[in-house]
């Protein structure tokens, strides 16, 4: 996982809360988030990276990770209201 201190101090700390099937994950260093948090904290899961801390990435938008669309793109917007819509796959669908 890739930290903070990783990235170059100009890197923008910013990321988009990816959702997958049956996860979430921060979109900048790739590790499970958690869908409460307003930035990557602390990272989710079943191993022992569960509950470490997450990249710190402020959350700037809400997108799919692979392309479902429809329904579950719609859904996107119920689970974190307070982010933007990015779609990722428009181009795919075209």
């Amino acid at each position: 996982m890739r930290k903070l201190d990783d990235f170059p101090p100009d890197c923008p700390r910013i990321a988009v809360f990816l959702v997958r099937s049956f996860s979430t994950a921060c979109s900048l260093c790739g590790e499970e988030a958690w869908l409460e948090e307003d930035s990557h904290e602390t990272v989710l899961g079943y191993g022992p990276e569960n509950g470490s801390p997450g990249c710190g990435a402020r959350f700037v938008a809400i997108a799919e990770h692979h392309p479902h669309g429809g329904s579950f793109l719609e859904g996107l917007k119920t689970l974190r209201p307070d982010l933007p819509l990015l779609d990722l796959w428009l181009e795919a669908r075209a």
